[in-house]
């Protein structure tokens, strides 16, 4: 029996935070050691009572055979541990690994079923589950970024104007630049995990395991509705911006026209 094992079925939970973190940090933290991984993006180890832990770099922690209440007592040490505290997970997914020998390795709707877990496909799982509940964050954090472009579009449909100032433009734009490369840097880790490619079996379910996810479709769907954003956002910094340009260009032409009076009376 594979040593993650607790029987048969193995329950896997992810939760993503609003913080990234610091490999560096974290591993004295959460008291880990690095992960079979790049050690700059994940590190792991063993919970007391049985399960693991995984941490990563994009705000990620996954527990594998870890019962509610252990993970609960984790997260509440590494937030006291943790330098500037922990806020609640934003989101939250788990997922299912089946181990049985007489049944063929493959992924469905959330379970993956496979003859044996090692800690190589333990943490490619554990990965692949990670980055799906980090789409969920963000996706999140995208439909609120959506309603505030919505309201300055309405507030520009009944106004003809969306204020006279830019900087609050200036702040949702650099919001939306902060999250694509958040993004972009949580895409990195999509690449094919070294740990399968002498994996026959994993190799071949990889692409199965994403699907289940829909990790590559979330992915697109996410840098289309960012292109958008960003792409409105700009065109009502321009207009706002022509805005005070002729409010300017009134007050310019004001000054002109009450020094040429100015000239006429004397």
């Amino acid at each position: 029996m594979s040593i993650f094992a607790t029987g048969k079925t193995h329950t896997i939970v992810a939760y993503a935070f609003a913080e990234n973190f610091r490999m560096s940090k974290v591993q004295a933290e959460l008291g880990a050691a690095q992960s079979l991984m790049d050690p700059k993006d994940s590190v792991s180890r063993e919970v007391p009572g049985g399960g693991w832990v995984y941490a990563y770099n994009f705000g990620c922690l996954v527990f594998w055979n870890v019962s509610s209440e252990i993970r609960v007592k984790e997260i509440e040490q590494f937030r006291v541990r943790r330098e500037g505290g922990l806020s609640e997970p934003a989101v939250s997914e788990d997922f299912i690994v089946e181990e049985d020998t007489g049944e063929r390795p493959r992924a469905e709707f959330s379970r993956l079923i496979l003859d044996k877990v090692t800690p190589q496909r333990a943490e490619v799982v554990a990965l692949t589950v990670a980055q799906s509940a980090a789409m969920s964050y963000y996706e999140s954090l995208l439909e609120k970024s959506q309603s505030k472009l919505a309201a300055m579009l309405i507030q520009l449909e009944q106004k003809g104007q969306v204020g006279r100032s830019p900087a609050k433009l200036h702040r949702f734009i650099a919001e939306t630049v902060i999250m694509r490369s958040e993004i972009v840097g949580v895409l990195h880790l999509l690449d094919r995990p070294d740990l399968i490619w002498e994996d026959k079996t994993m190799d071949g379910l990889y692409d199965d395991l994403r699907a289940v996810f829909d990790l590559k479709e979330r992915f697109q769907a996410l840098v289309h509705k960012l292109d958008y954003i960003q792409d409105s956002a700009e065109i009502l910094l321009d207009m706002a911006r022509d805005s005070r340009l002729f409010l300017v260009e009134i007050a310019i032409v004001f000054l002109i026209a009450v020094e040429l009076a100015m000239s006429i009376f004397r």
